[in-house]
């Protein structure tokens, strides 16, 4: 039986049971075996620890999602030792671990390494907004402060964030996007007091709490220009050019549009040829330049760039609005064979190629 590796920080382990029993490693076993001991056992346990493993031990404990009371048989046979007779240990053992360090080491040390566990198992912030319907969301944050819309937008995935922007009116789209970008990281009280604010107007009893996370306001507002309509992109674009050309540049740069495919070299354009939809290139290719045409036609046969003439041809005209959302798709291909390391992607720069 295999033994999966430890949970990162904050990952919730979930007990599986293979015919072989629960596969679990030895540090998972070590936490089941501390939660199923009596309180005085196991802060007698706590105690013949460092603090470093300590800390790497209650980790574990908190990261657990449930016990099932046969996962603890299992664990106690292994270490031959008894186990107290329970059914499940539900929602994890993060509350009982916390009491249980507090006792088995001096205040300072146990404060430190019980915030630190705490601080893995606290929800996102916004996590209530995320899970709300897009349209109240939208509705509610309307009518609030720019900066308060980029910090919701700069914690919330960027789906949701790009539908929201673009239900802001175009002067809102872009005073946002010009905070978001340049927000780093936020003060965990306003965080908090802004999250309390959201959940109890639009969910009333929850009782989730918030944390301070780091925010790259520069990749979240690409993020989220990415995902956006083509108009939104425009104005967002526009607006930031006027107000501040250097971090437009920065933007620009790290954006990737149908267009700057015209960077790619040919090895690069036939890989990705491999992988996108042939009705997709015939519309994106009847908004592209003409000198984009050129590259993809002279980068497959000449009976494949035949038929895809004749198809643009037969097609007649198509909807700005089709071609942008394959134009999207493709724009997406390229990026997943660039983090693949497939294709390299000039962007200026230290992305610059050089012969």
């Amino acid at each position: 039986m295999s033994s999966p590796k430890t949970a990162e920080a904050g990952q919730k382990i979930t007990l599986v049971k293979g015919d072989d029993g629960y596969e679990m490693g030895p540090r998972t076993k070590a936490a089941v075996m501390l939660l199923s001991l009596p309180e005085s056992k196991a802060v007698e346990v706590l105690r013949r620890l460092d603090p470093h493993e300590v800390e790497l031990l209650a980790r574990e404990a908190a990261n657990l999602d449930m016990i099932p009371a046969d996962a603890m048989e299992q664990v106690a046979s292994e270490f031959a030792h008894q186990t107290q007779q329970c059914r499940f240990v539900v929602g994890g053992g993060a509350g009982r671990v916390r009491e249980l360090v507090s006792k088995a080491l001096p205040g300072a040390e146990a404060d430190r390494i019980n915030a630190r566990v705490e601080a893995d198992h606290r929800p996102p912030p916004f996590r209530h907004v995320a899970q709300a319907s897009v349209s109240q969301v939208a509705e509610f944050l309307r009518n609030e402060h720019p900066q308060t819309i980029a910090l919701v937008l700069a914690h919330i995935d960027p789906g949701p964030a790009a539908s929201i922007l673009a239900s802001l009116d175009e002067g809102q789209q872009a005073d946002v996007s010009l905070r978001l970008l340049h927000i780093s990281s936020a003060p965990p009280d306003v965080v908090q007091a802004l999250d309390d604010q959201l959940r109890l107007r639009m969910a009333p009893g929850d009782e989730d709490e918030a944390r301070e996370v780091a925010v790259d306001g520069m990749k979240r507002l690409v993020e989220i220009l990415g995902m956006s309509p083509r108009s939104v992109e425009t104005v967002v674009l526009e607006h930031l050019q006027e107000a501040d050309e250097e971090s437009y540049n920065e933007v620009r740069k790290a954006m990737f549009m149908f267009e700057d495919l015209l960077a790619l070299d040919g090895r690069a354009v036939q890989r990705l040829l491999r992988d996108i939809d042939s009705g997709d290139l015939v519309l994106s290719l009847k908004a592209a330049s003409e000198d984009l045409q050129a590259l993809f036609f002279t980068n497959m046969s000449d009976r494949a760039a035949l038929i895809l003439k004749e198809d643009m041809q037969f097609m007649g005209a198509v909807r700005v609005r089709d071609a942008e959302e394959a134009q999207q798709r493709i724009i997406y291909a390229a990026r997943n064979l660039e983090a693949a390391g497939e294709i390299v992607i000039p962007r200026g720069g230290t992305d610059a190629l050089i012969g």
